[in-house]
């Protein structure tokens, strides 16, 4: 074997024999001592090796190095007698890609071993732009299912209608192989023709479960109107998933006779709770009040799951205020889940004659039932709780306190700006950061001198930057100079969050600060900002976001800015 004292790759690294070399740690010590060099073409030659060792560890330096003068002698190797060093070859050139390789690649595509078919036609797809005839041809004509399995992911990609009949008949081909049978199916989903729904529909009668899964995948994925007595009698399916997912499909589709089919699913104890959660919200998709007793009976049950219960919660919101008196019957059981699905059910019914209800749980000594309670309130969307989610704001815990926050945010009942202030000092971190983001959304001037005072004694840094935010979006201008401050914070979190609150100014020094320090790493301002304003649409903190996917929006937005000042 060939050896150099000192012979650089392309990329100027060196190749030692210790890294391939070594069968034990003793023999690698000695050739790390030696400090033995080779070149790239001795590495591909111990690709023949007899020992396996060095067989495995040059293959693994060759694809480190991506060295392209590894190529032609990579090639050469893809007509060697080992099927094993025909297979690296190939897939060694693959993670070159070079365009050099196509052609070899492509005539070992018939190679008598079928790994060295899938290296090589692997390797071809990340090479060469691949037509639907190429890969029809490589489905008609090859046997090996791992072969054509990365064929049809291919051709299911390109997304052409050409691809339409070849995929159908693999689907319908009961001599296929399920999985590839489920992956053609697929495909006939990213197609959206729906030539595809009346076989699809034969399918969901398979003798395979994974056949028809594959089916109820892509009948739903185009929108299929499926018989109602099939998806019945697949509620009874092996398959716990296609128990599940034809449940979900007779709520969605509308049909009222399949209410006594999923009632029988509820009550059954043995079944999976996924299924009994489908079947539960089901029903309420079906506006299901013939089941309203049953419903709740199972409910208020407190051996019920507590996956089953909150479907049912959900279900029962559907049904609206004629479920209202079954629940207030149970509202005071000791289970204290049961209470919080209840004040879960009512805010989903969306109307204020739930009120009182919710106000009784409001008063519960768990937190979890106050807080869900405080989250119904929010969920009926009317201003006039306001004054009652306020009083919440007390509670001695600190997620109902947040809760509260949040609420008082998504009704923006702007009246409670004094109520709000005195938390951006409460003890507990989470809730100031929610407060700096309901005041944030009230937009109130009145709290930018409390909220540029919290900013000297808070510690957590991202409530530090949902402050700055706030200072922002409020655009009091006696909050820039504190809010400058935090570019020269420790954290860049911080430092791109008052870069995009300074932009809104149009300060120039903050935008000098985002050109010139965040214009490499502009997605993660972006990102930064976008973090502190993921729930406050339509406010001026969405048109920064939208201006910092391109450096060279700034300048406009702070134009904009500028003009509307003068405005």
């Amino acid at each position: 074997m060939k050896k150099n004292k000192e012979i650089e790759t392309k990329n100027n690294q060196k190749v030692s024999l210790s890294d391939f070399y070594a069968k034990d740690q003793n023999t690698a010590k000695d050739c790390r001592e030696k400090e033995e060099e080779i070149d790239i073409e001795t590495l591909v030659q111990s690709l023949t090796d007899n020992e396996w060792v060095v067989r495995e560890q040059a293959y693994k330096k060759l694809e480190e190095l991506k060295d392209v003068r590894a190529q032609d002698s990579l090639i050469r190797l893809l007509k060697d007698k080992s099927a094993e060093i025909r297979k690296r070859s190939a897939e060694l050139l693959g993670i070159l890609g070079n365009e050099k390789s196509v052609n070899p690649l492509k005539e070992i595509l018939d190679d008598k071993d079928s790994d060295v078919r899938e290296a090589a036609l692997s390797s071809y797809l990340k090479l060469e732009e691949v037509t639907v005839s190429f890969l029809i041809k490589v489905l008609n004509e090859e046997k090996n299912d791992k072969i054509r399995l990365a064929a049809l992911t291919e051709l299911s990609k390109l997304k052409d209608p050409a691809a339409f009949d070849v995929l159908l008949k693999i689907s319908n081909d009961k001599r296929e192989n399920y999985g590839i049978r489920f992956f053609a199916a697929e495909g006939l989903a990213d197609l959206k023709d729906e030539r595809a729904i009346s076989p699809l529909i034969d399918q969901l009668q398979a003798e395979h479960w994974v056949i028809r899964n594959s089916a109820l995948n892509t009948l739903k994925s185009l929108k299929a109107k499926i018989p109602t007595e099939i998806l019945i009698s697949l509620l009874h399916d092996e398959s716990r998933l296609n128990r599940e997912y034809s449940a979900r499909l007779l709520g969605q589709q509308g049909d009222s006779k399949a209410i006594d089919s999923l009632i029988i699913l509820l009550q059954d104890e043995k079944e999976d709770n996924k299924v009994r959660r489908a079947a539960a919200e089901a029903l309420g998709e079906l506006n299901a009040i013939s089941a309203l007793d049953i419903m709740v009976e199972v409910f208020g049950d407190s051996r019920t799951d507590t996956w089953v219960r909150d479907g049912l919660a959900i279900a029962l919101g559907d049904l609206g205020i004629v479920a209202k008196d079954s629940l207030d019957r149970i509202i005071d059981t000791s289970n204290k889940f049961i209470r919080s699905n209840i004040a879960k059910a009512f805010g989903l019914m969306g109307d204020l004659a739930v009120l009182e209800s919710i106000k009784f749980l409001l008063k519960d000594t768990e937190y979890e039932v106050r807080r869900q309670a405080v989250e119904a309130l929010e969920n009926l969307g009317d201003k006039s709780v306001g004054d009652i989610v306020i009083e919440m704001l007390s509670d001695n815990h600190y997620l109902v306190r947040m809760f509260a926050l949040q609420a008082l945010g998504e009704l923006e009942y702007q009246e409670a700006v004094d109520d709000v202030i005195p938390l951006l000092k409460d003890q507990n971190y989470k809730v100031k950061r929610e407060a700096a983001g309901t005041l944030l959304i009230f937009k109130d001037s009145r709290s930018t001198p409390a909220l540029i005072d919290s900013l000297t004694d808070v510690r957590d840094y991202e409530t530090k930057a949902w402050i700055i935010a706030a200072l922002g979006i409020i655009g009091d201008p006696i909050a820039e100079e504190h809010i400058k401050e935090g570019l020269d914070h420790s954290k860049d979190f911080v430092r791109n969050v008052a870069a995009g609150a300074l932009i809104i100014f149009g300060d120039k020094q903050a935008t000098e600060y985002y050109l010139n320090t965040c214009k490499e790493n502009y997605l993660k301002t972006r990102k930064n900002f976008k973090d502190v304003m993921r729930r406050y649409t339509n406010s001026l903190g969405e048109q920064v976001v939208y201006g910092l996917r391109k450096p060279q929006n700034v300048e406009k937005i702070i134009e904009s800015q500028r003009s509307s000042s003068k405005n």
